[in-house]
């Protein structure tokens, strides 16, 4: 989807709804605009979008499913949506770009700045039930940062430990690579820096509060998950996938 002007995107949904309503016409559907409209407002699983398509559904042939398809899909590109506070996709790829405009080379940014829906989801959550790596009892938040550079493929991440039972405070910064040596070494151009970005370290460019290594050590236990080390390479992805494509 490509990143339009304000001005652009609104005409945009004007010209999607007027062909909405000719393509209900033409099909005799029972369902109305503000169906459609509804459904993808209120999207609330990855099955939605086929639940407007069936909306059009008169068991036409291949070239009209095909046409169905691709204007359900700039409806869901152009239309609002509640779990992205009431803007479209359009709109939040242009609110993105816009916010990526003066970051400084080689900044990292929180995941749920590129994906805010559903926020208490995007992170990690650890329950310490008694003091534990030096910290205090209470329920610890992983904040996960990616490099928004376009062309970097530094594949790693950048975790900030956030306090969650009390006003949400920073409290120390780790950094994650899960590359071998030999990757960030050739990345970095045999600088001497690459060994040391391997595994879980004391992040040198976040912000530390003086429990660095507690918080190293919190965040190392977690890393023992292999579904947690996947579940930040699959970010990384999809995280740089966007950042290409705004």
């Amino acid at each position: 989807m490509k990143t339009l002007t304000k001005k652009q995107i609104l005409a945009r949904r004007k010209e999607i709804e007027q062909e909405i309503l000719e393509m209900l016409k033409e099909t005799k559907s029972d369902f109305s605009l503000q169906h459609i409209k509804d459904i993808i407002y209120h999207e609330d699983d990855d099955d939605d979008i086929m639940k407007a398509v069936a909306m059009f559904d008169r068991g036409g042939d291949i070239s009209e499913l095909s046409n169905v398809l691709e204007l359900v899909t700039d409806a869901w590109n152009y239309f609002p949506h509640g779990v992205l506070g009431g803007i479209s996709p359009a709109e939040e790829a242009l609110d993105i770009r816009d916010s990526l405009k003066d970051l400084p080379l080689g900044a990292f940014i929180p995941f749920f700045k590129l994906f805010p829906e559903n926020i208490e989801m995007k992170s990690r959550t650890i329950i310490l039930i008694q003091d534990t790596f030096g910290l205090p009892k209470g329920r610890y938040s992983l904040v996960e940062n990616y490099c928004a550079g376009k062309e970097c493929d530094c594949r790693k991440v950048m975790i900030n430990v956030v306090t969650v039972d009390s006003k949400p405070t920073i409290l120390g910064t780790v950094g994650f690579g899960w590359e071998k040596a030999e990757y960030y070494i050739e990345w970095l151009n045999n600088d001497g820096l690459g060994e040391e970005m391997v595994g879980a370290y004391v992040e040198a460019g976040g912000i530390q509060t003086g429990l660095e290594k507690e918080c190293l050590d919190l965040v190392e236990n977690s890393l023992r998950d292999s579904k947690f080390v996947n579940l930040l390479k699959r970010r990384y992805k999809i995280f740089k996938e966007k950042i290409k494509s705004i």
